[in-house]
């Protein structure tokens, strides 16, 4: 509960601090182009990589290069979810706000569109309007791997 604090108390002191170049400060998506969908490349910390990587791969429509990324003791309902992603259209995914939330493991919020259409979206303890879709990462024997996939869509999501 003190590093999601401190991230908010730095995401506040420094806007932008956790935005890539393809975000505004405000936190949201910067205007479209009429080019290829912006990478998740946002953060370039060592635990972000996996989760950026798994977006990326995602975007592309690469399951299989995505499923490379996942923790062994994650990748049944990682698949699953990732096959219903990919079956409802296209994914153009990015994270927000990446943070280690303890050591040796991190998290972000999932945000973007799928086949057009937002990813959900709610109002944090704050007020603060957030993706309800989450990626997270894990460090295990000092490999970073993504072990958790959410997008915010209870059909895909299974809840």
């Amino acid at each position: 509960m003190v590093l999601v604090a401190a991230l908010l108390v730095t995401g506040f002191l420094a806007p932008g601090f956790f935005l890539g170049d393809e975000h505004t400060a405000s936190g949201t998506p910067a205007a479209p182009s009429s080019g290829p969908p912006p990478t998740s490349a946002s953060v370039e910390e060592e635990f972000a990589v996996p989760i950026n990587a798994f977006i990326d791969k995602v975007n592309a429509g690469d399951a299989e290069g995505a499923m490379r990324l996942v923790c062994s003791g994650d990748t049944v309902i990682v698949r699953t979810r990732l096959t219903k992603v990919l079956a409802a259209g296209t994914p153009q995914f990015y994270s927000e706000a990446v943070g280690l939330d303890v050591p040796g493991f991190a998290e972000a919020y999932l945000a973007g569109t799928l086949d057009g259409k937002p990813l959900p979206e709610t109002k944090d303890s704050d007020g603060i309007t957030v993706s309800q879709g989450r990626i997270s990462s894990n460090n295990v024997s000092g490999d970073w791997c993504v072990d958790g996939f959410l997008t915010g869509i209870p059909e895909i999501d299974g809840h």
